[in-house]
């Protein structure tokens, strides 16, 4: 019984380690998947930032054979078959107009691709190569066909339904690296060569590379077993051939053809006619042209002091390269920058000094080195004079003015002196008076009035009846010029200004008592 019992808990312990969901198959999934993680992690940091970098600032990139080996020198041990990436035992579908990852294939091993092939053939006068292409995959069959030439589809062919197999002739009029691209489930492609063609028309020179505003070059004809009827050309952006119906500018044999005004590479096509009806069309190497100014980026202002803005832009030119910064405030140059000339972005900095205080209009030119510019306007202000605005305190704003004035009055009356008064109080700071204490009235008038900001006070004497004389005095708050000011307790915040004498640095003014503090 304890040997059977103890084989049972073998079996079980053998079961929980070796089984497909044990210890063993489980450790063996997790690094599995983390090594695909690897692998697509590697693959994305070569695509999102080698490949799109090189996409925006690189004049020779494509994305096809320019990717491929990207890829393969970015990355030891890869491959790229097609538009799948591989990554030792991960496969991943490119998207190659991002570029980035597409889906996860699956192990390369277990991927079916198209089989293609391509020859080619020159003819015998050298006008033009025949590629023949054989294309076959028996699993999803064939579906589409792309010619590319200097990174552009020029020649599509699609298959509805698809088929198993398929031979397509194509007719090459240029020397160059044609890639082959065969599509079923996934894509494969092959790259021909064609040399050898003879162009129908010589150009001197055949296309430059130099970023210049304006090009010329001169034609020549080379057949010579028919005559030209005519000729005609036009200038593209673009090695896809264009139709007949588009060239309309014509010209003659030995002629010299200038073009400007625009930006980019630019191939000139011309278009021959013979006697006979027999047309052709010839392209040049690509010329670049650069008539248009660096990119500003960014362009901020700063503010520097109460007299001073800082001026910073950053510029990119990928064509002839930045080389000047000139900086303007309100129109008027204030200094230039320069560097040697760079396709990398350039950030130039200037402070200027002896401005008014304020806001002014800043501007920036940005120059290339073959004189294109590019400008840019923004509003800059310097510090401004600042002060923390309180309430005040007062406590002798008023002060008390005293008067007297005389009256003589004839008649009868009482005899005797009388006073008639009244004690009162004085705030120095609100002008108010208080009347307090005891009133006397005797006598026949009214001794006191008052009170606010005025109290009044009679003295009165008489002579029987032959009259008496009374005395008004009068007390008055009145402004007191001399009075002093301090600080509140309430606070209303920052107030600014550009000119530093619109508040006092320290002190009272306009209701308000004024602290100088950091220029804002």
């Amino acid at each position: 019984m304890t040997l059977i019992v103890l084989l049972i808990l073998a079996a079980v312990s053998l079961s929980a380690v070796f089984s497909d969901k044990g210890v063993f198959s489980r450790a063996e999934n997790a690094g599995a998947k983390y090594n695909e993680a690897k692998a697509r992690e590697v693959l994305e940091t070569v695509l999102l930032a080698d490949g799109q970098y090189e996409k925006n600032i690189n004049p020779e990139y494509n994305q096809d054979d320019f990717l491929d080996e990207l890829i393969k020198s970015e990355i030891p041990g890869s491959d790229v078959k097609g538009d799948v990436a591989i990554i030792g035992e991960y496969a991943y579908e490119l998207d190659r107009s991002v570029p980035k990852i597409g889906r996860y294939l699956g192990n390369p091993k277990d991927l079916v691709f198209p089989t293609v092939n391509a020859t080619v053939q020159l003819a015998s006068d050298k006008k033009n190569a025949t590629i023949t292409i054989n294309a076959s995959e028996n699993k999803n069959g064939i579906n589409k066909i792309e010619i590319w030439l200097l990174g552009e589809k020029i020649k599509e062919y699609k298959y509805d339904p698809s088929k198993p197999e398929v031979t397509e002739p194509y007719i090459a009029t240029h020397n160059g690296k044609y890639i082959i691209k065969a599509y079923g489930d996934l894509m494969a492609s092959v790259t021909v060569e064609v040399t050898g063609i003879m162009p129908g028309i010589e150009f001197e020179p055949n296309g430059n590379t130099t970023w210049e505003k304006q090009h010329s070059t001169k034609i020549k004809v080379t057949e010579t077993e028919e005559k030209i009827k005519n000729m005609k050309y036009q200038w593209t952006n673009s090695v896809t051939e264009p139709a007949d119906n588009t060239f309309t500018e014509t010209c003659k044999d030995g002629e010299t053809i200038t073009k400007n005004n625009v930006t980019g590479q630019y191939y000139l096509w011309i278009l021959l006619e013979t006697e006979s009806g027999a047309t052709a069309k010839r392209r040049s190497e690509a010329f670049n042209f650069d008539n248009e100014g660096p990119s500003i980026t960014t362009f901020t202002t700063t503010k520097y002091s109460e007299t001073g803005i800082t001026l910073s832009a950053t510029a990119t030119d990928n064509k002839s390269g930045a080389v000047k910064f000139e900086f303007y405030v309100d129109n008027v140059l204030k200094g230039t920058e320069t560097c040697t000339a760079t396709t990398e972005s350039v950030t130039k900095s200037i402070t200027i000094t002896g401005l008014s205080t304020g806001s002014h209009n800043c501007k920036v030119i940005v120059y290339d080195a073959k004189n294109n510019s590019s400008t840019q306007t923004v509003a800059g202000t310097t510090k401004l004079y600042a002060w923390e605005k309180w309430s005040y305190v007062c406590k002798n704003k008023y002060k008390e003015e005293i008067g007297e004035t005389k009256h003589t009055h004839s008649g009868s009356g009482s005899g005797g002196n009388f006073t008639g008064k009244t004690n009162y109080k004085f705030d120095a700071s609100t002008g108010k008076f208080t009347l307090s204490g005891t009133t006397i009235n005797s006598g026949p008038t009214k001794r006191y009035s008052g009170g606010g900001s005025s109290i009044t006070e009679f003295w009165c004497s008489g002579n029987g009846s032959v009259g008496y004389d009374r005395y008004t005095r009068t007390h008055k708050a009145v402004l007191n010029p001399n009075a002093t000011y301090t600080k509140g307790t309430t606070n209303y915040g920052i107030v600014t200004s550009t000119t530093s004498s619109t508040y006092p640095n320290n002190g009272y003014k306009n209701n308000y008592y004024y602290v100088k503090t950091v220029s804002q």
